[in-house]
């Protein structure tokens, strides 16, 4: 059964700290040229592909974003789905316009994965 709460207490306030010093908001807001330094996301939604990458919806306290991962996260990483909440490093940015932009998450990002449904306490 998949636990809820982890991820809501997770959303209900605005963190501060070095971890959350790069968020969603920013992203969107000013962009990055390169990649973004490290990131802590909620997976809110989840779709695998044909060629077996995903799409994703992450969330932050701060915003939402569209992301693909690629098939070697899916990979090493399989009960990765909705609610799950990934730490990641290093993550590209692909802008196809200037009005939009999607974050890139391949296997040399993944810190690490929380399991959706895991409780926290």
């Amino acid at each position: 059964m998949l636990n809820l709460e982890a991820p809501r207490r997770f959303l209900a306030y605005k963190p501060t700290g070095k971890f959350f010093k790069y968020n969603i908001s920013q992203v969107l807001r000013h962009g990055f040229q390169s990649r973004v330094p490290y990131l802590i996301v909620l997976v809110k939604q989840f779709t695998v592909c044909s060629y077996n990458a995903a799409f994703a919806s992450f969330k932050d306290p701060y915003g939402e974003m569209q992301a693909t991962i690629h098939a070697n996260v899916l990979n090493e990483y399989p009960d990765l789905g909705t609610g799950c909440v990934l730490i990641l490093k290093g993550i590209g940015i692909f802008s196809p316009s200037p009005s939009s932009c999607y974050l890139n998450v391949t296997l040399d990002n993944v810190i690490h994965i929380l399991a959706a449904g895991i409780s926290l306490e």
